[in-house]
């Protein structure tokens, strides 16, 4: 929607900060676990998915999304730079980022809401 986002607005909840692309598989796999556990997170208020298009057309990027009707927080990396940042060279990568901000790991590859669910659970209870 044209904002710009920082992390530091998300401390006090885990983040998952996803790394995708519409042409990409394995993220499509995995987008689907992301809805149902956004839906979660929307209850809970203790975990965010932040999910990092890169380098694709926002209408491209629309389009996927209601055509599919996803309706967790997509970002927009058109020129790649966040994604050079985070020294992504694998779709889909996943940061998962505990409630002070801190990265507590890494998955290259498609996560599952069971996944997901188990990161909150676990840095939540700290």
């Amino acid at each position: 929607e044209g904002n710009n986002v920082k992390l530091s607005d998300y401390r006090g909840k885990v983040v998952f900060l996803n790394f995708w692309a519409t042409w990409c598989g394995p993220c499509n796999v995995e987008m689907p676990h992301f809805e149902s556990a956004h839906e979660i997170f929307k209850e809970s208020q203790e975990a965010v998915i932040l999910a990092v298009n890169i380098q694709e057309k926002e209408k491209k990027v629309k389009d996927f999304l209601q055509d599919n009707k996803y309706t967790f927080p997509v970002l927009l990396d058109t020129d790649g730079e966040i994604a050079m940042t985070y020294r992504i060279h694998s779709i889909p990568t996943t940061y998962i980022i505990d409630k002070d901000g801190i990265i507590r790991d890494v998955v290259i590859g498609p996560l599952g809401e069971a996944d997901l669910l188990g990161y909150v659970e676990e840095l939540s209870g700290e």
